[in-house]
C-alpha cells in the first residue's frame, strides 16, 4: 500500500495491481472508520452493546 501511495507509475511497472490495492485500501479505511464511529457512539451512551 505504501508503494502505491507514493508512486503509482513505478508500482504498476513493478507488477503491483494498483487498482486492486487502492480498492482494498479504501475498504480497510472505511471499515476502520465505521468501527471507530461505533465506539464513539457507544462512548456517548446512545447504544448499548
Amino acid at each position: 500500500m505504501k508503494a502505491v501511495g507514493e508512486n503509482l507509475v513505478i508500482s504498476e511497472k513493478l507488477g503491483i495491481d494498483v487498482d486492486k490495492t487502492r480498492k482494498i485500501s479504501i475498504v480497510v479505511s472505511t471499515v476502520l472508520a465505521a468501527l471507530a464511529h461505533l465506539m464513539f457512539i457507544q462512548d456517548l451512551g446512545i447504544i448499548n452493546v
